[in-house]
């Protein structure tokens, strides 16, 4: 005799092992598991997530302004990679190409020799400069400061397109040997950067000049970025004879030469100083004679030589000038190399 609800509690007492009490867990799953899916799809379309710090900035003028800076920064960087890199190797080949110019024309010449009259500067140069073109290759520069092979093809002019080959002559100054001021400019960034170390220069430095008949060695004037302006005249004229002959130190230090106290106003040409780009004092034949014309006769005084640039380095806000007289002046000749020279690879370099 069966009794009742004893099916159900052999069921119940079967658990999971029966089939059907599996089945119907499993439809009850499947229920279970739509409806959940279902509740999460309803529930992410009806969430909006937390705003972020850029949702609230978005659109304000906080953003538009990232995004200018972030956009300039781009720009300069690009510009840096252009100015550094693609002029430099522009630059590189023009110079090459003036040095192998101004060569030719010396070898096929031949060296003159003869005197430099200090009134009138370097003879061969005094002859062509006046019909030269702007860019034409005058002079070659050495500067050991720079390095051992340190060698630039200076030409004629300060435009764009000169100074894109090398140092430029300004052609209203005075000649190397010149009594009076010879004024170069430079880059210290991009275009090949010749004068990227101006700052290193220190007093009795030498730069040296090469024409195609003489040599001229110019020492830095005392002064630079390091001891700072030198106006006491014994502290002046010792620190010249280091390396310039007693006349000349006597001449930059201040003192009186032949009764006139013209030669008064080297007193405060430093070597190496800073100054604004508008000061072309620097250029006059005494150098901060604002009164005087560049290239204007000054009779009785030095040979200087000038180098222009700009400063700080990759900016043109300010700029950086060298001031060095004349040393001496040397004949060019076969195996010659002046003092400031020898063992200088950029010599050799150029046979």
């Amino acid at each position: 005799m069966r009794v009742p609800g004893q099916a159900r509690m052999r069921a119940h007492a079967a658990g999971d092992d029966d089939p059907l009490v599996r089945a119907f867990k499993a439809s009850k799953a499947r229920g279970a598991g739509k409806d959940g899916a279902a509740d999460s799809a309803r529930a992410k379309r009806n969430h909006t997530p937390p705003a972020t710090r850029a949702d609230l900035l978005a659109g304000t003028p906080a953003m538009w302004v990232a995004d200018v800076v972030v956009t300039l920064m781009v720009i300069v960087a690009l510009f840096w990679v252009y100015s550094s890199w693609f002029t430099n190797i522009a630059a590189n080949k023009y110079q090459a190409t003036a040095t192998r110019e101004i060569s030719g024309v010396w070898n096929r010449q031949g060296a003159q020799g003869g005197e430099v009259n200090p009134a009138v500067g370097d003879p061969w140069m005094a002859q062509m400069i006046g019909t030269a073109a702007e860019g034409t290759p005058l002079m070659k520069m050495y500067i050991p400061r720079f390095g051992d092979d340190w060698q630039y093809t200076a030409v004629k002019g300060v435009t764009q397109k000169s100074l894109a080959t090398g140092p430029g002559l300004y052609s209203s100054t005075q000649l190397p040997g010149q009594v009076g001021n010879m004024a170069l400019a430079g880059h210290r960034d991009g275009n090949g950067a010749p004068f990227f170390s101006a700052e290193t220069l220190r007093a009795c430095d030498a730069i040296v000049v090469e024409t195609r008949d003489h040599w001229y060695t110019y020492r830095v004037l005392p002064g630079d970025l390091d001891s700072g302006e030198i106006t006491d005249p014994v502290v002046r004229e010792t620190a010249a004879r280091e390396c310039l002959p007693d006349i000349t130190a006597s001449q930059v230090a201040g003192a009186a030469l032949n009764g006139t106290e013209q030669t008064a106003a080297y007193a405060q040409v430093s070597g190496v100083h800073i100054t604004t780009p508008d000061d072309n004092g620097v250029l006059a034949p005494i150098p901060g004679d604002k009164g005087a014309a560049a290239g204007a006769d000054v009779g009785i005084g030095v040979p200087l030589l000038t180098l222009t640039t700009c400063h700080p380095l990759y900016f043109n806000y300010q700029r950086l000038i060298v001031h060095a007289a004349l040393e001496k002046v040397d004949a060019v000749r076969d195996g010659f190399v002046p003092a400031a020279l020898e063992g200088s690879a950029a010599v050799a370099a150029q046979g």
